[in-house]
């Protein structure tokens, strides 16, 4: 239909964007064929999700340098306020992510509810792409609306590697979130003996308490997780 003038950006029957459509139908070649007939990089659904953020959560870096090469914003957001690398980090794309990073891509760039993309890959459990943004120099202490530290999100995630290597980079342990609970509260909370062995060997506190005047032993005898009350103890 190209090769007879139809406009690349032509809707027909269908109300998304032709390079929209072809994105999230993992179309690829139908995507490269869009771009070279000079369809707009940045068109959007109605969520306000364009092409590049479509793209960047699959392992297609290629078309992720496609769309930046024709002039997709590479920090342009949707409707939650969250980038092409957001969307990228949160699907746990290595491959998609380090190309947006070398183009200059922000991991800082907080959404709506305050998480950033490195924020966005602690709380997926996306230890490669946690590794290529520590390397990029991502902010450790940075803070989601609701107070979470990248090592709170990983901990309510249980990612017990990425707990260990933000606690490597020097992570707060003892950081709390707007309802006080700290990493050791929330692994307390969720069973997690491995996690709550690791943040002990780091000298996390058990005296803290959160709002609800709770310990994380206290939340452990609630849920009834005995080995993590014992090992507090002992602690």
């Amino acid at each position: 239909m190209l090769t007879h003038g139809v406009s690349p950006d032509g809707r027909l029957d269908d109300p998304e964007p032709p390079l929209i459509a072809a994105a999230k139908g993992g179309h690829a070649g139908i995507v490269r064929a869009l771009l070279a007939a000079h369809a707009k990089p940045d068109a959007r659904d109605e969520h306000g999700t364009s092409a590049l953020m479509l793209v960047a959560q699959r392992t297609e870096p290629e078309l992720v340098q496609r769309l930046l090469d024709a002039g997709a914003a590479i920090e342009g957001v949707d409707k939650a306020g969250r980038t092409a690398l957001w969307h990228a980090a949160h699907a746990g794309r290595v491959e998609t992510g380090r190309v947006l990073l070398e183009h200059g891509a922000s991991s800082d760039h907080a959404d709506a509810a305050g998480e950033n993309p490195f924020g966005a890959a602690c709380a997926a459990g996306a230890t490669a792409v946690v590794d290529l943004m520590l390397a990029k120099g991502a902010k450790l202490e940075a803070r989601t609306a609701r107070g979470d530290t990248p090592l709170l999100l990983a901990a309510n995630a249980g990612a017990v590697e990425i707990v260990d290597k933000l606690l490597t980079h020097h992570a707060e342990k003892d950081a709390q979130n707007e309802f006080g609970d700290t990493a050791l509260i929330i692994a307390s909370r969720n069973g997690n003996a491995a996690l709550v062995r690791r943040l002990l060997s780091a000298g996390a506190s058990t005296a803290l308490r959160n709002k609800d005047r709770s310990t994380a032993a206290d939340v452990a005898r609630a849920r009834a997780f005995p080995a993590v009350v014992e090992l507090l103890k002992s602690a």
